[in-house]
């Protein structure tokens, strides 16, 4: 499953995700998924809104809800994979069965709706591109970055 390109088995805490989630189960966090709009959930029962590999649209109640509850105490973590429009048109593909050839719709994440989902708080994401060495600690690794 780690190495599916085409996310034939979507995205979810118990699939893409499990690494993170049992890692936060086992540092102690209680996980639970929101399976409905921002509007649906009553953000003084948390402290915090995991938000991982989002690819929808927002609505703009969900945009003012966030923000709303970012005022009154809730804290936000976003973890987004890339974006880069000239990245998606190197990925397209042609696809066999269908007989077409096959683009993305949006990078890993939509990073335009979660810069606009984001924007009210000061926060975005860019779509740079960039390869090289990077070190975290003593690990030092090569990585093709985009952020």
């Amino acid at each position: 499953m780690k190495n599916d390109p085409l996310d034939w088995n979507g995205d979810h805490i118990h699939t893409n995700f499990k690494d993170m989630y049992v890692h936060l189960r086992n540092a102690g966090f209680f996980v639970e998924v929101l399976g409905k709009p921002f509007t649906c959930f009553d953000a003084k029962q948390y402290g915090t809104l995991l938000i991982a590999d989002a690819e929808e649209e927002y609505f703009p109640e969900e945009i003012t809800k966030l923000r709303r509850d970012v005022e009154n105490g809730l804290s936000v973590m976003v973890l987004a994979d890339w974006y880069n429009v000239s990245v998606m048109k190197k990925v397209k593909f042609y696809d066999e069965n269908t007989r077409q050839w096959w683009m993305p719709d949006t990078g890993g994440s939509n990073i335009p709706a979660l810069n606009d989902l984001l924007a009210p708080l000061g926060m975005a994401f860019s779509d740079n591109v960039y390869e090289g060495m990077y070190s975290i600690g003593d690990h030092q690794s090569k990585c093709f970055l985009l952020s």
